[in-house]
């Protein structure tokens, strides 16, 4: 019982402590925060220094006010500061040299274990992982490049701190002038930080390695997703993430695996459909898709801001309706993306810079 208590009060006070900090960020007093949530600014006060909890019925108005979500209130885990952090991975890396992998991987585990929530500690050792994996007896200054090329996106995308990453396809070109271990490289390095989802696109069937491809891209811990559905966590709460490979795989299979996706999706969670092909949106209606993703329009290649988006795209022709960006549609939302590759394609991309889109899916509260 004692020890029960013991972590009661310690949770106590990091909530306290988390109240407070979020407090300050706002730029908000005890008063005032106190005023938007309906409490007196003593009861404030007592939730910062440990002596109390909010009430259960306050977390909604107090997450409002503080311009958070319920979860982030309540998640207040421990982060690394800079120069602990710095210190972590040079300990990390002399252990590698001195001890190997498998040391090292022990350790990574542990730190994974004590700061789940940590996106630059997670950005790092994924970079850790991807220089050991290519210090192997196969490493090549080829490989080295790769990593180095990658390492712009895993820094982007670690700013944001995602709760998933999704990969919506032709991450692998059929050109043979573009090495799929580019890809590979970063698709590893994402999947050791982030629970990384991905469906195909028409260019890995066009290479002729569709499977091969899945099978590369599931051993570096990338979840593949053939009209199926799966339960995705975050930040306590369930979604549902849908996914189904590009039409290049055939029209029947394409439309086979759909009506399995629209059959498992649940009415009762927020549930997104993970597609490569935006143009199809009238298939996608009336399905249960809540919000449904795609790309594959290169964002219309030709770009006026303001005046044009995009001017031709794949399957959709001249002035593409579903160029890139976001689309309501009745019962749920299309956001297309533009797409990250700087392609080989013969009409160069005008206004229309490749992109790395981020979406905040808030819950109802």
């Amino acid at each position: 019982t004692e020890g029960v208590e013991q972590e009661v009060r310690k949770m106590q006070r990091k909530i306290g402590a988390h109240i407070a900090a979020l407090r300050r960020a706002q730029g908000m007093t005890q008063e005032q925060l106190a005023a938007a949530v309906g409490v007196s600014a003593p009861a404030v006060s007592k939730w910062e220094t440990d002596s109390s909890l909010p009430d259960v019925a306050l977390l909604c108005p107090l997450a409002r006010a503080l311009r958070v979500s319920v979860d982030t209130l309540l998640r207040f885990e421990q982060t690394l500061n800079a120069a602990r952090l710095g210190e972590e991975i040079t300990a990390l890396m002399e252990i590698f040299r001195a001890e190997g992998a498998q040391a090292a991987d022990t350790r990574i585990t542990a730190l994974l274990r004590e700061y789940p929530s940590d996106a630059a500690l997670k950005y790092h050792l994924a970079a850790v992982l991807t220089m050991m994996r290519m210090t192997e007896p196969e490493e090549s200054p080829q490989r080295l490049a790769q990593l180095s090329r990658s390492r712009e996106l895993l820094e982007a995308v670690a700013a944001e701190g995602p709760d998933v990453v999704l990969l919506g396809g032709d991450i692998v070109d059929d050109d043979a002038r573009m090495d799929p271990e580019r890809a590979y490289t970063a698709a590893s390095a994402l999947a050791a930080s982030w629970p990384t989802y991905y469906v195909s696109g028409n260019h890995e069937f066009w290479s002729g390695e569709a499977d091969a491809i899945k099978t590369a891209l599931e051993a570096r811990g990338v979840t593949v997703l053939e009209g199926a559905c799966v339960p995705v966590a975050v930040d306590g709460q369930t979604i549902q993430l849908c996914g189904m490979d590009d039409p290049a795989a055939g029209e029947a299979v394409w439309r086979a695996q759909l009506a399995r996706a629209a059959a498992q999706a649940d009415p009762d969670l927020f549930t997104i459909l993970l597609t490569h092909r935006p143009e199809r949106v009238e298939a996608y209606r009336g399905r249960g898709f809540d919000l449904i993703l795609a790309g594959h329009a290169h964002g219309g290649q030709w770009r006026l801001p303001g005046v044009v988006n995009g001017l031709l795209a794949p399957d959709q022709g001249l002035f593409p309706p579903y160029a890139g960006g976001r689309y309501e549609l009745e019962g749920g939302t299309l956001i297309v993306s533009r797409g990250l590759a700087r392609e080989s394609t013969r009409v160069p991309r005008v206004f229309n810079r490749p992109e790395l889109v981020i979406i905040d899916v808030t819950p109802a509260c």
